[in-house]
């Protein structure tokens, strides 16, 4: 998230560099201030930018703070989703590489834990950011649903799918909010087994319960 952007030549590409710069602005200033903490000059000075850039980029600084987390989630998902499906067609693995996707690097990291966190707690008072993050809720939990679905099917048993999906989602907040507060509650590695465990027992693992054969049609 703190990397630096090289500065293309042209025009329309500056336009774009200068919007990204100021997103990967707000992360980093989010970051080291906290969502009180930024402000117009925090954001210009993460950015390198002169703080007049923001008015003339985005209509105010809500609205590219609404911006910056629409960015932050669309890349977690895209990473989320690219992980899985490298895990292969099978629907249990691609639901336990999302698990490890989510607890390690370039998902499972300090500063972006912090922007989440931040986010996560505006949302309780800003509509847009709200609409955002149900937004990306909805869809995840959509994703991890049809998953849910298509592993029972390979193994022939029956599940609640979205009760399952419900369940997993809570378990991934939970783990990451007990991990950003405090790193060192428990490695990233047992917060990963907690996850296959739980997608294992919905699944039906031997003596686990949570399923049931399926009696087809």
């Amino acid at each position: 998230m703190a990397a630096s952007l090289k500065r293309p030549a042209r025009q329309t590409e500056i336009r774009a560099f200068r919007r990204e710069a100021l997103i990967r602005g707000v992360l980093n200033s989010i970051a080291d201030h906290g969502m009180a903490g930024t402000t117009v000059e925090t954001i210009a000075e993460a950015a390198g930018v002169s703080r007049g850039l923001l008015g003339h980029y985005f209509k105010s600084k809500d609205h590219l703070l609404v911006e910056s987390y629409r960015r932050l989630a669309e890349n977690w998902a895209e990473e989320v989703g690219r992980q899985a499906r490298a895990a292969g067609r099978d629907a249990d693995l691609r639901l336990k590489a999302m698990a490890e996707a989510l607890m390690t690097p370039p998902v499972f990291e300090k500063r972006i834990l912090a922007a989440y966190l931040a986010f996560w707690n505006a949302a309780r008072n800003s509509k847009p950011i709200r609409v955002v993050n149900r937004r990306y809720n909805s869809n995840y939990r959509k994703t991890i649903a049809r998953l849910f679905a298509r592993a029972a099917k390979e193994k022939g048993i029956e599940i609640d799918a979205e009760d399952a999906a419900i369940g997993l989602l809570a378990i991934f907040d939970g783990l990451w909010l007990s991990l950003a507060v405090d790193p060192k509650s428990y490695a990233p590695a047992r917060a990963i087994k907690v996850c296959h465990t739980f997608i294992d027992r919905m699944l039906g693992a031997p003596g686990a319960g949570g399923a049931k054969p399926s009696t087809g049609n």
